[in-house]
């Protein structure tokens, strides 16, 4: 009787520990691949209707995932990077410069943006709901966003796509905003995200 208890008691601790294994094998830590990932951002001219667009390198992040579910991440983007790419020539130097002045990114002063993603909830739809710090110019503001994911058949490999929209008036990047009389450039501003992401 007291081998019979022995053993069953070995079997239990055994699956036990096999079961913790598992469960937290099944959470994953991805490293963003800066060179596959893509960010392209939107700006809106309502006097005009039309928009201006271009592109934002990532420089790093992280992102933390487990059985659908997105449990955080951080990203650095690289602000001096951000460029346009609908216009050409003179127009594209003086709309970049533009961009990269106080009127609206300072990068000179503000580098970088961050982006902290905290906590994520599937949809009815299936889609993936993410809660967000977005950090511009030193101000770190609540955001949220739907995102899907995409992981590859090995599991070492992961791609994040969304549109994120945020409010550039709150974040002092207000040149032409409803903030001011000459309210000329719409407050809010999508980035076309597709983030790739590789097992650390």
């Amino acid at each position: 009787m007291t081998t019979r208890l022995f053993f069953a008691l070995l079997t239990f601790l055994s699956l036990s520990i096999f079961s913790a294994k598992s469960t937290s094998a099944q959470e994953k830590t991805f490293r963003v691949d800066a060179e596959k990932s893509t960010l392209k951002w939107n700006g809106y001219h309502l006097m005009k209707s039309y928009k201006h667009y271009g592109g934002v390198k990532v420089k790093e992040g992280s992102l933390t995932y487990e059985n659908g579910k997105i449990l955080g991440g951080k990203f650095v983007l690289d602000a001096t990077s951000i460029d346009v790419d609908d216009l050409a020539g003179v127009k594209q130097t003086t709309l970049t410069k533009h961009l990269h002045s106080k009127d609206f990114f300072d990068v000179k002063n503000h580098p970088e943006v961050g982006l902290e993603i905290t906590n994520s909830f599937e949809q009815e739809d299936g889609s993936l709901y993410v809660l967000a710090n977005l950090s511009i110019k030193g101000i770190t503001k609540r955001i949220s966003f739907k995102t899907s994911i995409e992981e590859s058949t090995t599991g070492n490999t992961i791609i994040a796509k969304a549109i994120i929209r945020f409010d550039r008036s709150k974040f002092n990047v207000d040149w032409g905003s409803s903030n001011l009389a000459k309210y000329i450039v719409d407050d809010n501003v999508d980035i076309e995200t597709k983030i790739v992401g590789r097992i650390k």
